[in-house]
């Protein structure tokens, strides 16, 4: 049975970047030496990564990691749990959103919001819920 293919694509506050990396690296039977030199930085990197020594790179290494590991092994949802540890191993904001935050400041100004009323997760589920919903209606 393909491990992959159990994984939620919730994220697990205990899970690490670098453990989610390890888990995609070994589900595809890699060294870390035959992935580091698939994303052109060294295995002594990558195994600080793995090990939560260092954070997740930024720039264009995630890119390559995802479409080195994870392109074979993550569909949808999946990616997004990808770029939420990532976000968690750096302690700010999540790299696949600062794009669309700079561009749209309702974006911003509601997320302030949200942060002055103390949304919880469950409110959050909610108002991602609304978003598909209208999505979908266009």
């Amino acid at each position: 049975m393909n491990t992959a293919e159990n994984r939620s694509s919730v994220v697990d506050e205990t899970e690490t970047f670098g453990a989610y990396i390890r888990a995609r690296r070994e589900d595809l039977g890699l060294s870390v030496r035959g992935l580091a030199g698939k994303l052109g930085i060294t295995p002594a990197y990558l195994s600080d990564i793995e090990n939560g020594n260092s954070p997740a790179p930024k720039k264009k290494t995630p890119k390559r990691i995802l479409e080195n590991l994870c392109s074979e092994l993550i569909e949808g949802d999946d990616t997004k749990r990808f770029y939420d540890l990532a976000a968690m191993s750096w302690e700010d904001q999540c790299l696949e959103l600062s794009h669309y935050l700079k561009q749209h400041a309702n974006a911003r100004l509601a997320l302030r919001v949200a942060r002055q009323h103390g949304f919880t997760e469950e409110e959050w589920k909610t108002v991602a819920r609304n978003i598909e919903q209208m999505s979908r209606k266009e």
